[in-house]
């Protein structure tokens, strides 16, 4: 068997295009420790869904996964230098909320469904969840999903272990990009 070409030589260049007022802003494909945040970010959400469902027979919108500046950082980091454009812009945070939100679904899924949530549809449940957990995710505008009536606070371990410096975004795996 011969040798795996480098990566380089494959990665077509992964990124995400999201035209706000005019302007194409490009999410570039965040760093693995990022992606992988993102992953597990969702993971915790569609787990606290499903219990929600199982215990109240209904997607509970109020449940708080990050607290909000664990969600302005995973927002940050999942954005990357798109948001800095978007600030230079005046960008209006609903809009930078929607496509962060956006982000993370590329991410933590692939392209097909973040062009879902840009679109303002549901994510549909896997054939293989009859709960339609998947379904819990936010729609756009809807403001955040990390809030709680009891507003709970649960401080998020950075990616590493929380070690070093700080995460720079969420992470995923699986995505097939």
């Amino acid at each position: 068997m011969g040798a795996f070409k480098d990566w380089a030589d494959l990665d077509k260049g992964a990124a995400l295009p999201l035209p706000i007022s005019g302007t194409v802003y490009t999410v570039p494909s965040p760093p693995a420790g990022v992606g992988l945040r993102v992953q597990a970010f969702m993971q915790e959400l569609l787990a606290a869904q499903a219990q929600a469902i199982k215990d109240n027979g209904e997607i509970d919108f109020d449940q708080e996964v990050l607290d909000d500046a664990a969600e302005l950082d995973l927002y940050r980091d999942v954005l990357g230098t798109a948001l800095e454009a978007m600030e230079a812009d005046g960008v209006p945070i609903e809009a930078v909320k929607h496509a962060a939100l956006t982000a993370i679904v590329w991410v933590a899924f692939d392209e097909a469904a973040a062009k879902r949530v840009w679109e303002g549809k549901a994510l549909a449940a896997p054939a293989s969840n009859p709960q339609g957990v998947a379904s819990s995710t936010p729609k756009p505008g809807s403001g955040s999903t990390t809030t709680s009536p009891n507003r709970k606070r649960r401080r998020r371990r950075p990616a590493g272990g929380g070690q070093g410096g700080p995460s720079h975004g969420p992470t995923s795996s699986g995505t097939g990009r």
